[in-house]
């Protein structure tokens, strides 16, 4: 059996696990900072990466000994490395830097949005490649071709706002507590989808893009000019206009492919509304639907164990010089 050691600082969520030959997750804690940065209405980039100083070694050893295991226990360190905010990408990586060095054992860097895909991979055993993807989280929203690992097309993405950020805002603009998905997503199961009249950016557009930030100022601006509307009528229809320019973006482009499986995955691919648009256009389509449980949708180190897995199977190891970047570029995911 190989215990690998995942670290993920990505963003503002400290997050370490524990996985057992790739697929066994043993320990995946996370510690969220959102009510720590709530009273800026954002993620303030240094004050995550001390919080990330604090929390990372405290998490480490409680995944440890969780498990009753010691550090030389764990065959690799794998870490997120890219992209993220550099602050807190650089506490993850030094830590698993210095773990590895001390250790003896090897380090491999992972491509956060590529953890994300393969979080999928490690909970459906019927899904395999080829397959496409959907990629929706707060800072992303892309459809890609998936045809091994490490191996991606990236057929389109968003021009502006991603899906998630739309959501959070729309969730302020409600008064919801941040993150605003859940909360969005349980108030609009009592509301009524066709109670607002909302725009479907993008949808006649030919070009596999999409674009969010329109959608977000029409919630805005309707709230400020009907101050009678019902919070639960306007989340419900904002999530109905998300899923539909989703849907029908998608799904076309996976039967193009000729792809008969189609992944959701990011924090947003939690969202029950936008699962049940898939499910039903899959239905019709002959496209089966998948997607992480809520666990594995939103940022965790597991799926950063998970994927190293594969790295360290064909001993693809990095450096000490493994760089961080806050960006990659669009179109390969390098």
């Amino acid at each position: 059996m190989t215990l690998g050691l995942g670290i993920d600082t990505s963003f503002d969520d400290t997050a370490v696990a524990l996985v057992t030959d790739g697929v066994q997750i043993d320990a995946n804690l996370t510690v969220s900072q959102f009510a720590e940065h709530a009273e800026f209405g954002g993620v303030i980039p240094e004050r995550a990466s001390r919080l990330h100083v604090e929390m990372i070694f405290p998490l480490v050893r409680e995944a440890l000994g969780s498990m009753g295991k010691r550090f030389e226990d764990i065959d690799y360190v794998a870490v997120s490395h890219k992209p993220g905010l550099v602050g807190s990408l650089l506490i993850g990586v030094t830590v698993a830097k210095a773990l590895s060095q001390a250790l003896g054992k090897p380090l491999i860097g992972v491509n956060h949005l590529e953890a994300h895909i393969h979080a999928g991979l490690m909970e459906h055993k019927a899904l395999h490649y080829p397959f496409t993807s959907l990629l929706i989280s707060g800072a992303n929203t892309m459809v890609m071709d998936c045809q091994a690992h490490r191996e991606y097309v990236v057929l389109g993405g968003t021009l502006d706002d991603a899906v998630g950020e739309c959501i959070d805002k729309c969730g302020r603009f409600l008064g919801l507590p941040m993150p605003a998905g859940p909360a969005l997503q349980e108030l609009a199961l009592t509301g009524d989808p066709k109670g607002l009249k909302l725009p479907r950016p993008m949808l006649r557009k030919p070009e596999l893009r999409f674009s969010f930030s329109g959608l977000k100022t029409a919630v805005l601006y309707a709230l400020r000019d009907n101050p009678e509307l019902k919070k639960a009528d306007v989340a419900a229809s904002l999530l109905l206009a998300i899923s539909e320019v989703l849907v029908k973006k998608t799904m076309p482009a996976a039967a193009k492919l000729g792809h008969k499986k189609v992944l959701l995955c990011g924090g947003a691919a939690a969202n029950k509304q936008i699962r049940q648009a898939f499910e039903e256009e899959g239905e019709k389509m002959g496209i089966e639907i998948y997607y992480p449980s809520i666990p594995l949708c939103t940022d965790n180190a597991a799926m950063v164990a998970g994927i190293a897995h594969e790295d360290f199977k064909r001993q693809e190891f990095s450096g000490l010089d493994l760089p961080v970047r806050a960006m990659v570029n669009w179109k390969t995911l390098d």
